[in-house]
C-alpha cells in the first residue's frame, strides 16, 4: 500500500499540487505566508518520500542518484523558504506617505539631517557588528547547514531587525534629503528598500555617511 501512496505517479501529481496551494495562500489578501511555508514543507516530503521508496526498492546504484535528488530539494526548499520569508517582510515592512515627509521637513537644518544620517550610519553598523559577534560566539555550524541557502536564511533574521529598527527612518531621512535637493546615491535607497544581507546594510551604512559629508560641506 505505501509502495502505491509513494510511487512517482502519484507523487508526481500530489507534490506539484502541495506546491501550487503553496504560491495559491500567497495570493489570498492578506498573504497566508504560515500555511504556504506548510504546503511547500509537505511538497517537499512527498518528492523525498518517493525517492526514499524508489531507492529502498531498487538497486543499490540508486543510493547516489537519490543522495543528489534529495540534496537539490533541500535547497530548493531553502530558497522557498527564504522567498517566503523575504516577500512577508516587505508586506509587513512600514509604509509612509508624501505628506508625511513633507510634514517632517518643516525647520530642519541641514546639521540636524547631517547629524541624523550619521546616528543612523552608525547604530546600523552597529547592528551589524553585535550579529557578527553573536554568530562567531556560538560558532558556525558544519556542512551541510553551512551552505549558501541556509546561510541566506540566517541573515533574514539581521535584516528583520534592520526593518523594524531602522528601514522608515532612513526612508523619511531620505525623503527630506530629496525635497531639499540633496540626493543620495540610488544604491542607497534600493538596498534600504529591499535589504537582503548584511552587504545591502553596509551599503545603507556607506551611503549615509557619503550624505552626512555632502550636507555638512
Amino acid at each position: 500500500m505505501w509502495n502505491l501512496l509513494l510511487s512517482w505517479a502519484v507523487v508526481a501529481v500530489l507534490a506539484p499540487l502541495a506546491f501550487t496551494a503553496g504560491v495559491s495562500v500567497l495570493s489570498m489578501t492578506p498573504p497566508e505566508f504560515r500555511t504556504a511555508r506548510r504546503w511547500f514543507w509537505v511538497s517537499a516530503l512527498l518528492v523525498l518520500a518517493g525517492i526514499g521508496a524508489w531507492v529502498g526498492g531498487g538497486l543499490a546504484e540508486r543510493w547516489l542518484l537519490g543522495v543528489v535528488v534529495s540534496v537539490a530539494v533541500g535547497i530548493g526548499l531553502a530558497f522557498t523558504l527564504r522567498w517566503v520569508n523575504r516577500k512577508q517582510l516587505r508586506e509587513t515592512a512600514p509604509r509612509v506617505g508624501n505628506a508625511e515627509v513633507l510634514a517632517a521637513i518643516v525647520g530642519r537644518k541641514r546639521e540636524e539631517l547631517a547629524a541624523d544620517a550619521s546616528t543612523l550610519a552608525d547604530g546600523i553598523e552597529q547592528l551589524v557588528t553585535e550579529d557578527i559577534a553573536e554568530r562567531q560566539k556560538f560558532g558556525e555550524p558544519d556542512p551541510p547547514i553551512n551552505v549558501i541557502p541556509f546561510r541566506a536564511i540566517r541573515q533574514e533574521r539581521l535584516v528583520a531587525r534592520y526593518r523594524a529598527q531602522y528601514q522608515l527612518r532612513v526612508h523619511k531621512l531620505l525623503g527630506e534629503c530629496d525635497a531639499r535637493g540633496f540626493f543620495a546615491d540610488s544604491r542607497v535607497r534600493d538596498a534600504n528598500n529591499d535589504p537582503h544581507d548584511s552587504g545591502s546594510l553596509y551599503t545603507v551604512v556607506n551611503g549615509l555617511r557619503a550624505l552626512a559629508t555632502t550636507l555638512r560641506a
